[in-house]
């Protein structure tokens, strides 16, 4: 009798069930293979926000937000003070190693702390949070470091060099203002408290924001 129509001998079923086998197992191999690359290819570009490095200080930042309400009011009444965009690279930053850039600093950072006495906003303005250039030799600490801003862009200091933060005393806890200066050879902090500029490990804070120079803040990663 002949063998019935299509149906293939059973060796033959046998090879032909283990070549597909054989087959699936590689087609599974090779899609999950391709399935890791794709993983780490994802991994490798999608970097999560808060290790991104911050523009102004080396600190992680968790977020880019919009300038508080006080400083945008101040904006608005200064404006040339917060022109902070152009075409400034980091090879053009101040150099500590120039004598005139460091006079500047220097003397700047004394001579605003000298001439601008500490008082608070409500007796200074009547109100509880204002920034402003201390005009009438008062102000607090932002109206300090907002002074040292314009006096060194004056000097010849890059606008773009010159960035407001924020940051909070390690040790005493209190909310403050100061300014930070890039340079060639990092940040530097001009502080109100302090009688000559500050290297950033060297200031007492935990800094919490810094303007960028696309107009936005950075916000920190706050190590406590």
């Amino acid at each position: 009798m002949g063998k019935p129509f299509g149906r293939k001998p059973k060796n033959q079923q046998a090879y032909s069930h283990s070549k597909h086998s054989k087959k699936s197992a590689f087609a599974i191999v090779l899609t999950a293979f391709t399935a890791l690359l794709h993983t780490q290819a994802s991994a490798s570009t999608q970097i999560p926000q808060h290790s991104l490095v911050g523009e102004t200080l080396p600190l992680e930042v968790l977020e880019d937000r919009t300038p508080n309400e006080v400083y945008r009011d101040f904006c608005l009444r200064f404006p040339s003070e917060c022109q902070i965009q152009s075409q400034f690279t980091d090879q053009d930053l101040p150099d500590l190693s120039d004598p005139q850039v460091e006079m500047a600093l220097r003397q700047t950072q004394q001579a605003v702390n000298e001439e601008i006495h500490f008082q608070l906003d409500q007796i200074t303005y009547n109100k509880e949070e204002y920034w402003s250039l201390p005009l009438s030799g008062f102000g607090d600490c932002e109206d300090n470091a907002l002074e040292k801003r314009h006096r060194l862009r004056a000097l010849g200091i890059p606008n773009s060099a010159l960035r407001m933060a924020t940051a909070f005393h390690k040790e005493k806890y209190y909310a403050h203002a100061l300014l930070i200066v890039r340079t060639q050879q990092g940040p530097i902090v001009l502080d109100q408290d302090s009688s000559q500029p500050l290297r950033l490990k060297d200031a007492p804070y935990i800094f919490e924001s810094a303007e960028r120079s696309n107009g936005m803040w950075e916000r920190y990663l706050q190590d406590w």
